[in-house]
């Protein structure tokens, strides 16, 4: 069932500051507190609507973060994941089919994770050792471990075809997910019908196929992916918003550079249709969709954006970029940062308007350590290592208990 429809109520806040002649769109009249609970009208999962507060686990203080779609993962101090959200593909780990709207541990995961990365339907992650482990929905492959799991992996699976020991990295889109190993190559698997995998083709794969060498790190957005190869960013995969940053609109299936992008690139965050770098000093560009104001240029646009533009006020000193669905979050010296699209909330800022720059967000103390951005939610590590969420939480990605969403950063417990 599709999500059709979703009643936000924030707590009365003034908008959070933002960077110099910031815009938004009209915001919404919006009284009240928090969410009311049996605000969701449906979702995608199945589950009866307005589900209720159920007593949360505590989660502890937390290293890593990581959203994609329906559900968020987060990895403690002491190595352990925790997944909450979306659970009807078993990708929270716990061998179930249940969404849960509390964090709750993958007890199925043997060992310590180094690092997790959910997808739409599917987790993997990387072990302390160096494998990595998936699981969840494998109709696409994007579980890597071989045709025979083309159905729900209800445990986490060692996907074998990387090695033994020589992982490093790990990144999942929506139905695709890639690695890389210590050797530096890259390597991708799932679906691939926007040639997402970078293989060359458009088929799919169960197991790992070798894309590039010489790679630092890897980010898988919806349907595209790039990768920082030697202080370069390379990007393929679905482009009908300009988001491969190549100055058209044509999708490749194949590595190809990001054009008019100067600089030493660091670190890359693709997401549903757009794509940010930061460069050497901490310089952030964007590129791609901005019908929400995504790219942070101060204004918004129904066109692609091939080419990349700087983001105003975060011209240095930015950590961490997350691309969501139709928002992007950065952490600047300590301090958060959101804008795009805030309908659910995802920006933070207490409103249901889009920001077309940079606004901090305030309600995480700080300093920030880590940002993660679903498709429509946002969670980041504060303070003593503490998480928290808001935006879009119909099916309890914000880990509070419930399915409602909230405009404000709220504690996970």
């Amino acid at each position: 069932m599709r999500r059709i429809a979703m009643l936000l109520v924030f707590a009365s806040a003034g908008c959070a500051a933002g960077s110099g002649g910031d815009e938004t769109s009209a915001p919404r009249d919006v009284p009240g507190d928090l969410a009311a609970e049996g605000a969701l009208a449906g979702d995608d999962d199945g589950d009866a609507p307005g589900t209720p507060d159920v007593p949360a686990t505590p989660v502890g203080p937390v290293a890593s973060v990581s959203a994609r779609d329906g559900h968020t993962c987060a990895i403690d101090t002491a190595g352990v994941p925790w997944c909450f959200g979306a659970g009807s593909r078993s990708q929270l780990g716990d061998g179930g089919i249940t969404s849960r709207p509390t964090p709750s541990p993958a007890v199925l995961f043997e060992g310590k994770a180094a690092a997790i990365a959910p997808g739409g339907s599917h987790t993997c992650a990387l072990r302390e050792d160096g494998a990595v482990l998936c699981w969840g929905d494998g109709t696409r492959g994007q579980v890597g471990i071989g045709a025979a799991a083309a159905g729900t992996v209800a445990a986490p699976a060692e996907v074998t075809a990387l090695g033994t020991g020589g992982v490093r990295a790990v990144a999942s889109g929506l139905d695709h997910a890639c690695a890389v190993k210590a050797d530096g190559t890259l390597w991708c698997w799932g679906a691939n019908d926007a040639g997402a995998l970078g293989d060359g083709s458009y088929t799919d794969r169960s197991e790992p196929v070798q894309v590039l060498a010489s790679v630092s790190s890897v980010s898988a957005g919806f349907r595209h992916t790039c990768a920082v190869t030697v202080g370069a960013a390379q990007c393929w995969g679905a482009n009908d918003h300009g988001e491969l940053g190549d100055g058209t609109t044509i999708g490749r299936a194949a590595p190809g550079a990001v054009g008019k992008l100067s600089g030493e690139v660091v670190a890359a965050g693709a997401g549903g249709a757009h794509t940010c770098v930061i460069r050497s000093g901490g310089a952030l560009a964007c590129w791609g969709s901005n019908d929400h104001g995504q790219l942070g240029t101060g204004e918004r646009s129904d066109s692609p954006n091939p080419d990349p533009k700087a983001v105003p006020g975060m011209d240095a000193g930015v950590e961490s970029v997350a691309a969501g669905g139709a928002h992007t979050c950065a952490i600047k010296t300590g301090a958060l940062w959101c804008w795009g699209s805030g309908l659910l909330g995802q920006v933070g800022d207490g409103t249901q308007a889009d920001r077309f720059s940079p606004a901090q967000v305030t309600g995480v103390p700080g300093p920030v350590t880590a940002v993660a951005a679903g498709r429509d939610h946002t969670c980041a590590i504060g303070a003593g290592g503490r998480l928290w969420c808001w935006g879009d939480g119909g099916r309890g990605q914000l880990g509070r208990g419930s399915t409602a969403g909230s405009g404000l950063p709220v504690q996970v417990p």
